[in-house]
């Protein structure tokens, strides 16, 4: 018997042909770290929330500001929105795509 068949010591002593490919040799972990379809699509979800929680109070500020309040500005009601969507965004990604990894990461 082969040494490394009966004593695969990354993950602990194996039972024959579990975590083995048809070579019998180890497989490295499985599912990307953990990361299934229902979780990343949860974490999609999650990080989509979070990009919205950003965007539109930014989309409502820039409006009230600019159409209620009477602040000067030369660009058109859609290029105000287009502007501070995009701003919105900015600031939103990098949390969201924090956020939105870990609840996928930490999945089934």
């Amino acid at each position: 018997m082969d040494p490394y068949t009966m004593n695969m010591s990354t993950y602990g002593r194996l039972e024959r042909n579990q975590r083995v490919d048809s070579k019998m040799r180890q497989l490295y972990g499985s599912n990307l770290n953990g990361v299934t379809a229902p979780s990343a699509g949860i974490g999609v979800i999650v990080g989509t929330g979070i990009l919205a929680a950003y965007v539109v109070p930014t989309v409502i500020s820039v409006l009230v500001q600019n159409k209620f309040l009477g602040f000067d500005n030369r660009l058109k009601t859609k290029d105000m929105t287009k502007r501070a969507a995009l701003l919105g965004a900015v600031m939103g990604i990098p949390l969201a795509t924090i956020v939105a990894g870990s609840v996928a990461m930490a999945g089934e």
